[in-house]
């Protein structure tokens, strides 16, 4: 936990780094005590069960990183009530239906490969594939990139 703490003030001198830190070891803590208490069971090895567990750990990890982002707290717990649609500003949707189907489609496309390849590195996945398809690949990202820069921010590394 003292190491996940740090490492959310290394990130930034503001106690929601040191909050988003804190959340990420109180997350592993937890993960470690029902490895160890409830690991022996045949559930944890049950496929749904392993899509359940990976898609909390998902949500978890997605509202921790609002903490990071945010500047204040009171930023922070606003946007959180947003995201799970108890602010009176998101009665009607931050998104069109249209863009969240986009981005719950977006989502299931990332979770499934996430899924297929857990058990691979990225080298292994890329080492199987055509050089030239890799190149076509590679291509269309850097394309992407030159492209569809949008507003200028500069990594948060960069900025020190």
């Amino acid at each position: 936990m003292l190491t996940m703490l740090l490492g959310g003030l290394w990130h930034g001198a503001s106690w929601t780094f040191v909050f988003w830190g804190g959340l990420h070891g109180l997350y592993l803590i937890v993960e470690r005590a029902l490895k160890k208490g409830l690991g022996h069971l045949r559930a944890w090895s049950l496929w749904p069960v392993s899509i359940g567990l990976m898609l909390a750990t998902y949500g978890l990890v997605c509202f921790t990183w609002v903490f990071f982002r945010a500047r204040t707290f009171g930023d922070a717990f606003s946007i959180s009530a947003a995201m799970c649609g108890l602010s009176p500003e998101t009665t009607g949707g931050l998104l069109s239906r249209r863009d969240q189907a986009i981005a719950l489609g977006m989502t299931v496309v990332i979770v499934a490969i996430h899924w297929t390849l857990r058990n691979s590195s990225v080298e292994a996945v890329a080492g199987r594939i055509p050089w030239w398809l890799r190149s076509v690949i590679l291509s269309l990202l850097l394309l992407a990139i030159i492209t569809m820069s949008g507003e200028d921010r500069a990594f948060i590394y960069f900025q020190f």
